[in-house]
């Protein structure tokens, strides 16, 4: 009879080759993530956008930076759940949505504004139970139930939505570059991947440049999350 004490032997370092997977750092959507900080958020809520439906709630917010509007949706669905969704107004193309997430689509409860001023708006569930406030600038969101602030929404400020762009184009020599300065900036664009990205052989043009989003989100008494 063998040993129960006899040696494990683990080859998981052995069957996989790191090299082959990506670190964060070496993810370009991550380091540029990454370089934002906490702080107020250049995203402002266009309150007087603001569209009610049996299905739910739209307005648009914009960047005061860059001016892009974003189209922002909200849903109540059964079961005290709420949707959010934020896309361009008028993207280059449809974004990837991934397929098959929900099987079907949700049959939405009516949202009403119980609340709405130059710098608020509040919309209250059909039970009354459940409040969504949205703060217009900073753009910011939160749950409340019962009177109690279950989670916040960019509330540090790290809402970060790449909408899609026209390549840039080449006008210029490299030689013309290097004397104007521009070409720092290539390589600058290059490390961050807007354009393209080089993980070993494998090559990946981005042809309407960075699509990534970063939102933060602040759970109020919660021990556990899932999912």
């Amino acid at each position: 009879m063998e040993s129960s004490s006899q040696e494990e032997v683990s080859v998981e370092d052995e069957a996989v080759d790191k090299s082959s997977f990506k670190k964060c750092n070496q993810i370009a959507f991550y380091r540029r993530q990454k370089h934002l900080c906490p702080g107020k958020s250049l995203y402002r809520a266009l309150l007087d956008t603001v569209e009610l439906s049996d299905s739910g709630v739209k307005f648009q917010i914009i960047n005061e930076e860059c001016k892009v509007p974003l189209l922002v949706e909200l849903y109540e669905i059964e079961g005290d759940i709420f949707r959010l969704k934020i896309n361009e107004v008028a993207a280059l193309k449809p974004r990837y949505q991934v397929p098959d997430v929900l099987i079907k689509e949700p049959s939405n409860l009516r949202l009403t504004v119980s609340q709405k001023d130059a710098g608020k708006l509040v919309l209250s569930s059909s039970s009354e139970d459940q409040q969504l406030h949205i703060t217009a600038y900073p753009f910011q969101m939160q749950v409340v139930s019962k009177d109690e602030i279950i989670l916040s929404m960019n509330t540090n400020g790290l809402l970060y939505f790449e909408h899609l762009q026209h390549p840039p184009q080449i006008r210029e020599s490299t030689l013309q570059k290097k004397a104007d300065g521009s070409a720092d900036s290539s390589e600058k664009n290059k490390d961050l991947g807007l354009w393209e990205e080089k993980f070993g052989s494998f090559l990946d043009i981005k042809a309407s440049g960075p699509s990534s989003v970063g939102l933060d989100f602040s759970l109020h008494g919660y021990e556990h999350v899932y999912g």
